[in-house]
């Protein structure tokens, strides 16, 4: 009598359990770390370099999402945004990376490495004929609204900035690399 009580008990429980976990996973929202709207700061001297930034934000896309940290995964879903600019040398260098604006320490750390585990990046093509690019790449962790973008922009001629607005460029695609887990 006393095992086939305890056999029913454990049958329940794990019936609970099950339904419970199948429950929560109906019911759970995905994660979404998108890199969205690289900014080009500096002069593209004419040159159409979107797709090259392209390339870049794909690679560092790859490299970051190995690293997104575990309070922005399920059952957290922890929001954030990290904002980083970076220099782009000729070579594919980079230099002067700087975080200009923070998120949780371990965001920032996540977006910080997706790049720095990215390097060396491609040459910039022999068509644009400066020394360095410099960018600023935008890293978001679950946003609350969908994320949407204009497309690429024509350089802005400096001339007409003043020396505190800076240059920039939007990349061809309203989102350049998006992770969604299903």
């Amino acid at each position: 009598m006393r095992s086939l009580r305890l056999l029913l008990q454990s049958a329940y429980l794990l019936c609970l359990m099950l339904s419970v976990a199948s429950y929560g996973r109906a019911q759970q929202p995905k994660p979404l770390f998108q890199i969205r709207k690289p900014e080009i700061l500096s002069d593209t001297k004419g040159v159409d370099v979107c797709p090259y930034v392209w390339n870049l934000a794909r690679k560092v896309g790859n490299n970051w999402n190995n690293l997104i940290p575990p309070e922005a995964m399920p059952p957290f879903f922890e929001s954030g945004t990290t904002k980083i600019e970076f220099v782009v040398l000729k070579s594919g260098a980079v230099k002067g990376m700087k975080l200009v604006e923070q998120s949780r320490i371990s965001m920032d750390r996540a977006a910080w490495g997706g790049i720095t585990s990215s390097v060396p990046f491609d040459r910039i093509p022999d068509e644009f004929k400066g020394e360095y690019l410099v960018l600023r790449f935008t890293f978001v962790y679950n946003p609350k609204r969908p994320i949407t973008e204009s497309r690429c922009a024509d350089p802005v001629d400096e001339s007409k900035q003043s020396p505190s607005t800076p240059i920039k460029g939007h990349l061809s695609e309203s989102h350049l690399f998006t992770l969604e887990f299903i």
